[in-house]
């Protein structure tokens, strides 16, 4: 797949932790727009399960083992292509309970405009062995 890990491993980027909050900053690639120049919302969707994942495991690293139970996200407005090379910051709120991870995500330019808003709720996996 196109969106995977290959793509966020060369164009994402850690940049900070603060408490609880881990921020990222991603180069957008122009393939990623659809044909009326919006950004492709199943790459923004990739995007909030790969990065929060990374930022639950950059916040502690015992959360690696973890499933998706619930994702949703809320498109404020739109990613329209621009002329110069697009680079959006990525912030992810990380709160743990015992069973439960809960991330809180949002897409932002360096403007501070917020284009989506996410909630990301994972379960924490208990192995036997």
């Amino acid at each position: 797949m196109e969106y995977g890990t290959s793509l966020l491993n060369k164009n994402l980027n850690f940049l900070n932790t603060n408490g609880n909050e881990v921020i990222h900053e991603l180069s957008i690639d122009s393939k990623f727009f659809d044909k009326n120049n919006y950004l492709d919302k199943g790459f923004l969707f990739t995007v909030i399960d790969a990065v929060s994942s990374r930022s639950a495991f950059l916040y502690d690293q015992e959360l690696l083992f973890h499933v998706s139970i619930n994702i949703k996200m809320n498109f404020l407005k739109e990613i329209i292509r621009p002329k110069e090379d697009l680079v959006v910051y990525i912030k992810t709120k990380v709160k743990r309970t015992k069973n439960l991870l809960f991330l809180e995500c949002s897409i932002y330019d360096k403007s501070g405009s917020v284009f989506v808003l996410a909630t990301h709720l994972k379960r924490l996996i208990k192995f036997k062995f």
